[in-house]
């Protein structure tokens, strides 16, 4: 794996582990009387997540060059 993929892998998780904390910490409050929402919104932002970067890797692509 060339280092720049690597590190863009990295700089992209960490951002995310790091966004993903900052978001619970402003839905948290409104989540304490509840309690049930956590095991259902940080996997729902996961999956977000994944699908954003996969449709924008789709709609950027013009040929199928994964063969390549």
């Amino acid at each position: 794996m060339p280092i720049e993929k690597m590190g863009l892998t990295l700089v992209i998780v960490v951002s995310a582990a790091a966004a993903t904390l900052w978001i619970a910490s402003l839905v948290a409050p409104s989540l304490q009387a509840t309690g049930n929402g956590w095991p259902i919104i940080v996997p729902a932002m996961m999956i977000g997540y994944v699908a954003w970067r996969l449709i924008g890797e789709r709609i950027g692509k013009t040929r199928d060059d994964r063969l390549e």
